[in-house]
């Protein structure tokens, strides 16, 4: 049996001129009530729903005259327009169609934990409305659609600024309208005004197309763990400037953060294994790309079309990571056509050898601007056609554990003058290897025991200049492994010595001559540009990065001191196989005190913000 009654709420909260009371329909069955609309009744005897009839912030109670109060009705509040806010009790469970429909002050909405249903249009025309909080909770919200029309989520085109997300929730997925499918219902895309976006710790995905196509988005911050971030959940949202991914992130959907063209920096975590299709294609700002090593395949053009990309770094690692074709074509390898200028590749990695038209899909090929490439010993082959066309690569330095060189590996890169392959064996090549290189002005550095090998290996023996590799940092920065004698040479690139081997410069001719206890070099004067000389010792103070407003690490007995950095920023020591040791952060003023003291004697890995170095410890 179902009854109604006229409630007065006596509450100062709901008073606006004179008492203003809500109307419930009862159900005796389950002993609960819902807000319902005013009526009147007419001349016939008929009764007819009062539009607008409330008025004032409302107040809804968790229970009246003994029933719980479990809902808010259809078109209970539809078209009042001076209802500035609404305060729902816990016992709220659904909130049925239209029911604030065109409450066009309503400026904040507050869901409970313990609703689980919102119907269609319940919001729809709320023209003021710029806060959504759903509160943190672990059972499922389930969404309507946002518009009567079914082409819109429940909060599109609404002047949403600022939402919370405290809860796992789901909506509409599609709508087939016969001639084609409409599948952007997602509960937020489309808000134009939407700046500020937060996830509370039980939000565990972030949903397709939830933020698709809202312009004004600049902070997403995420407090739990969020393991999926599904298909074009952040889809042009062209201000979107970063976005904290948290660990325990697995997957990025396909064309996730596509068209996010001031997205600049973005940091994955170390147990992403999935960055899908088109992912960040076309995002414009980004400059620096560091893949984990825990992402075990990249989607088709995940990452096409970032034309401000200048360095990659795949993580070290002994597992295969999967490249497939860099754009939709399947006319380009992974990283082609991006503006590389630095590449440091740590781990093996596998892609198709040809594509459309029978171009060469290497993984770096024609990246017009990448001048420096280095290996891991984790990569025992470089592939067919990898670094084919680099027309700026100048040095290149190859891992001892380098077994082979695929066909074209190197060809057209016609300004190289500097090869250092560290393995002792000379890596197979095919004969096109390094063709345009010219053999007779590019230095081979190789271990000097394997001198005589490399003059009889194929490919290797057609170069007229192969020397003894000594220094244990070629092409470095005079900071890594000990090295502190510098020999910079002017076509670029750098050959480092340690103290240790006691190195002695000598002047014939044009000729310098660098001796240390274990192999001779000689160099032609034209070649060299300058030597330096870095002492590096744990009980001298001295700044890596010496440039106004630079960061600076600076070494002293037991300690690494950290200045300049950014705020927050994180600091990481490695070991020199990669394996994480300590983990530190600056403070708010980029200032960071790091105790050495408890490592061993050994060379380590410092990184923190844009400074990378190797520091010995005695």
């Amino acid at each position: 049996m179902r009854k109604a009654l006229l409630i007065f709420v006596a509450m100062l909260s709901v008073i606006t001129v004179g008492a203003q009371g809500l109307e419930y329909v009862y159900d005796d069955a389950t002993h609960t009530a819902k807000v319902t609309y005013r009526v009147r009744t007419l001349g016939d005897g008929t009764k007819e729903r009062i539009k607008g009839s409330y008025h004032g912030d409302i107040v809804i109670p968790e229970t009246v005259s003994g029933y719980t109060v479990t809902g808010v009705g259809e078109l209970a509040f539809d078209q009042c327009d001076d209802v500035p806010s609404v305060k729902f009790p816990n016992t709220m469970k659904a909130i049925e169609e239209r029911a604030f429909c065109g409450c066009k002050v309503l400026k904040e909405v507050i869901i409970p934990a313990s609703v689980d249903t919102i119907y269609n249009n319940a919001f729809d025309d709320c023209e003021a409305l710029e806060k959504v909080v759903f509160e943190d909770g672990e059972n499922l919200l389930k969404l309507g659609v946002g518009s009567s029309s079914a082409e819109s989520g429940m909060f599109s085109f609404q002047p949403v600024k600022s939402v919370y997300i405290g809860r796992p929730y789901r909506y509409p997925k599609q709508k087939d309208w016969g001639w084609y499918i409409y599948y952007d219902l997602s509960a937020f895309g489309r808000c134009n005004t939407l700046e500020e976006v937060t996830f509370g710790p039980h939000v565990k995905e972030i949903q397709p197309c939830e933020f698709i196509l809202t312009p004004a988005l600049k902070t997403v911050t995420i407090n739990g763990t969020i393991t999926t971030v599904a298909t074009k959940a952040f889809y042009k949202c062209e201000s979107l400037k970063s976005i904290n991914l948290p660990e325990g992130l697995s997957t990025i959907g396909v064309r996730a953060f596509e068209y996010c063209k001031s997205l600049k920096n973005i940091k994955f975590p170390s147990t992403l294994t999935l960055i899908d299709e088109f992912a960040f294609g076309s995002c414009e700002g980004l400059q620096k790309l560091v893949i984990p090593a825990s992402v075990g395949s990249l989607g088709l053009a995940s990452f096409t079309a970032c034309t401000s990309i200048k360095e990659v770094i795949l993580e070290d690692s002994p597992y295969e990571l999967t490249l497939p074709y860099g754009s939709d074509g399947g006319s380009d390898g992974f990283f082609t056509r991006m503006p590389l200028e630095k590449a440091y590749i740590g781990r093996p990695y596998s892609h198709p050898e040809t594509g459309w038209g029978g171009y060469r899909t290497g993984a770096f090929t024609r990246c017009a601007n990448l001048k420096e490439v280095q290996f891991s010993d984790y990569v025992t082959k470089i592939l067919n056609g990898d670094f084919m066309e680099l027309h700026k690569l100048q040095t290149v330095v190859l891992p001892k554990s380098l077994e082979s060189i695929g066909e074209f590996g190197f060809t057209a890169c016609e300004n190289l003058n500097s090869i250092t392959c560290l393995a002792t064996t000379p890596p197979v090549c095919s004969n096109y290897v390094f063709s345009n290189t010219d053999k007779q002005t590019c230095k081979l550095y190789v271990p000097g025991e394997s001198i005589e090998s490399y003059k009889t290996a194929n490919v290797w023996k057609e170069f007229f200049n192969i020397e003894a590799y000594v220094g244990p940092d070629p092409g470095g920065e005079g900071t890594g492994n000990g090295t502190e004698f510098i020999v910079h040479l002017k076509a670029g690139g750098t050959v480092g010595y340690a103290l240790i081997s006691k190195p002695k410069v000598t002047l014939s001719g044009d000729v310098f001559t660098v001796t240390t206890t274990d192999n001779t070099a000689t160099y032609q004067h034209s070649e060299v540009e300058k030597f330096t000389l870095n002492v590096i010792s744990t009980a001298i103070s001295q700044p890596i990065a010496e440039a106004a407003g630079e960061p600076q690490i600076i070494r002293q007995v037991g300690q690494l001191t950290f200045t300049g950095c950014k705020p927050n920023a994180a600091i990481r020591i490695y070991s020199t196989d990669g394996k994480l040791l300590l983990t530190s952060q600056t403070d708010a003023n980029g200032y960071a005190e790091v105790q050495t003291s408890q490592l061993p004697k050994g060379i380590y890995v410092v990184k923190s913000d844009n400074v990378t170095i190797k520091i010995a410890k005695r």
